[in-house]
């Protein structure tokens, strides 16, 4: 299947630098070694300065509740965007710098850094980007000089509206790259022994006032959390990568596909695509493109209940190809007719950033769901919400290329759900929350019981983190406490049935088909 973008389109949207993701990877094993920047729980954030810039809004930090329920243990950023509006530009920004004491930490040997994030912003915010900056204090003087010490920067978006859990991110280190937008450096390479600032910025403000709350800013030596299989959308393990579509446009180059070594040295067992920017340079605007399209037979791949999009990945890239920015899409086909229209189904997209030169192998990268945002940009689709249950198309496409001929490898489309963590319950639970059935197409019920009594709130999350129902609000007596869900009003798919209580939070998941 072959795939058309429009090169201005596509180049105007990887211009938007701010629009990479970065690598979310997945463990493979549960070990690792932590070095914690600031976990705030000496409840002490006043290494934590907030910045705002914009028309007369404001921003500022203060403790909040952290990811256990402890309350004053994390740090949260209060946004006033102003008088921003989407069509005044939107050139509000916001944000904040948490300092480490002395030189910094030393976080040589990292492969990740980590935080927790909980977003409480509305609709009308519309998608935040998150800048995440480190700043080093490479002499050791105790400060960070921008005009000579470096500035590496990693981005997440978010697309979710009002109250959610906290969300774990990993930022592989290879997802952060030199960033001489604003302080130039020395451009000698970061300095990981001597992290002295982590700086959260956001920019492109409006609308109504919003609240981000972060917790345990860390490096480790290798991922946290694991997630499992749900369902394979193409694994190329039978050697064919005939439904493997590849695009090009540009000045005289081109792009193939075909088959290639997978990550356990199998020959054949794998997707290759090798790119040809043809004679396209920097200097020119970089309007090249190159991707592949990969079809699902008959009406696609069902991933209700999916939380991640997985797949592996290898690089084969030369520094003269600059940074690339790797789009991926999901194409659905809603109406089961075997195909993707874009003029009436849709299409939503997450990107990646690889900024690494030469060979490496394998990395396995974890696209959450709620990542993904409905794309208009080329093909309008129906914007009725994305259906999980007929994915039909995953198109991979890199744009603003330039340079030597490169290669990129991929192994493994997937759907994930997360692993089962355990958790310690906060004391206020004497058992945890379950649903039941799961899955259910018709009526459900959550049931939890309470040691002692407590204000309760029950929410009903969608995957993109929007709360659907609330099941209850206020005091409840200690003991057992059976809900029903009101499943008839719940489009199918997956759901977080969250618990809110005084003393901490506890969740179950609720599947819906029909």
């Amino acid at each position: 299947m072959t795939r058309l973008l429009l090169p201005t389109a596509l180049a105007s949207r990887l211009q938007r630098a701010s629009l990479a993701l970065a690598l979310f990877a997945l463990a493979t094993t549960p070990a690792f070694a932590q070095i914690v920047f600031d976990d705030f729980n000496d409840g002490d954030t006043s290494n934590a300065g907030a910045f705002y810039g914009g028309s007369n809004g404001g921003a500022g930090t203060g403790p909040t509740t952290d990811r256990d329920g402890t309350d004053g243990m994390a740090l949260n950023l209060g946004v006033d965007p102003g008088t921003e509006t989407m069509a005044g530009g939107t050139t509000a920004f916001a944000g904040f710098s948490v300092e480490a004491p002395g030189m910094g930490v030393d976080a040589t040997g990292a492969e990740y850094f980590t935080f927790y994030i909980r977003p409480t912003v509305n609709e009308g915010n519309g998608r935040l980007v998150v800048e995440v900056n480190l700043q080093e204090d490479a002499n050791g003087d105790g400060t960070y000089d921008g005009a000579t010490e470096d500035e590496y920067q990693a981005n997440i978006g978010i697309d979710v509206f009002g109250g959610q859990p906290y969300t774990l991110v990993q930022l592989p280190i290879s997802a952060f790259y030199d960033d001489n937008s604003f302080n130039v450096g020395s451009n000698d390479g970061f300095d990981f022994s001597r992290v002295k600032n982590v700086v959260i910025a956001m920019g492109g403000l409006y609308g109504p006032g919003f609240a981000v709350s972060f917790d345990d800013f860390a490096f480790q030596t290798a991922p946290i959390e694991t997630a499992v299989e749900l369902v394979s959308f193409d694994d190329f393990n039978d050697g064919d990568t005939s439904n493997a579509g590849a695009f090009y446009g540009g000045s005289n180059g081109g792009a193939g596909t075909g088959p290639t070594t997978d990550r356990d040295g199998t020959d054949g067992m794998a997707l290759n695509l090798g790119v040809d920017p043809g004679t396209e340079t920097m200097a020119g605007g970089t309007t090249a493109f190159a991707g592949f399209s990969v079809e699902a037979p008959g009406m696609g791949v069902d991933a209700t209940g999916a939380e991640y999009f997985t797949f592996y990945i290898r690089p084969t890239v030369n520094e003269g190809n600059g940074r690339l920015v790797v789009e991926v899409n999901l194409q659905e086909d809603a109406n089961g007719d075997g195909t993707y229209d874009g003029a009436t189904e849709d299409e939503y997209q997450a990107n990646i950033g690889i900024d690494v030169f030469g060979g490496q192998p394998y990395t396995l990268v974890q696209l959450p769901i709620s990542a993904f945002y409905d794309d208009n940009s080329f093909n309008v689709g129906s914007n009725d919400g994305f259906d999980f249950s007929r994915v039909k198309n995953v198109v991979i496409a890199m744009g603003g290329l330039y340079g030597p001929g490169f290669a990129v490898s991929f192994d493994d489309f997937a759907f994930a759900t997360a692993g089962d963590v355990a958790r310690e319950l906060p004391p206020v639970f004497a058992g945890a929350p379950v649903t039941f059935p799961n899955p259910t197409a018709g009526h459900a019920t959550v049931t939890f019981d309470l040691a002692t009594a407590s204000r309760v709130s029950v929410d009903v999350i969608d995957l993109l983190g929007r709360r659907v129902a609330t099941l209850a609000d206020g005091p409840q007596a200690a003991g057992e406490v059976r809900l029903a869900v009101p499943t008839g009003t719940l489009a199918p798919g997956a759901y977080l049935v969250r618990v809110a209580t005084e003393a901490g939070i506890a969740s179950t998941r609720l599947t819906v088909v029909r």
